[in-house]
């Protein structure tokens, strides 16, 4: 069922940016070529602006292998959550090589659920509040 959290996956080693202090990180991994990763971002936009920081932080990364590109898009966008350039972003020690992805991480950096492609709005606000219910 859509929002529904999936059994916790541990994961170690994630890269320093992506520790914020909320329950839940929706962590969204993009690039700024894709089309779909521009639908995603949109929703990103739509659903960060129903949540508190502190309960649910959204971070987005770009894999461009420019970075000059990708602060164009920020400078264009003024994205209301934090926004990192990391060409070889992994996570859980696995390079990322279809976006969009996105991850709901809990604070015991625990992937709770993982998304690959595009997801409505309704559904990324659904897994979002869904997390916030299950987690401590």
């Amino acid at each position: 069922m859509a929002g529904r959290l999936e059994k916790p996956i541990p994961c170690s080693a994630l890269p320093a940016y992506l520790y914020a202090d909320a329950k839940v990180r929706v962590v969204g991994v993009f690039t700024t070529w894709s089309l779909k990763s521009q639908a995603q971002w949109s929703r990103f936009m739509k659903v960060s602006s129903r949540f508190d920081g502190r309960r649910a932080q959204f971070i987005v990364v770009f894999t461009d292998p420019d970075r000059k590109v990708v602060d164009e898009w920020v400078m264009a966008e003024k994205p209301p959550f934090r926004v990192v350039h990391d060409p070889r972003f992994g996570m859980c020690g696995r390079h990322i090589r279809e976006v969009p992805v996105t991850f709901l991480l809990d604070s015991r950096d625990r992937i709770l659920t993982l998304t690959s492609g595009h997801v409505t709005s309704d559904v990324l606000d659904a897994q979002v509040r869904d997390a916030l219910l299950r987690v401590r």
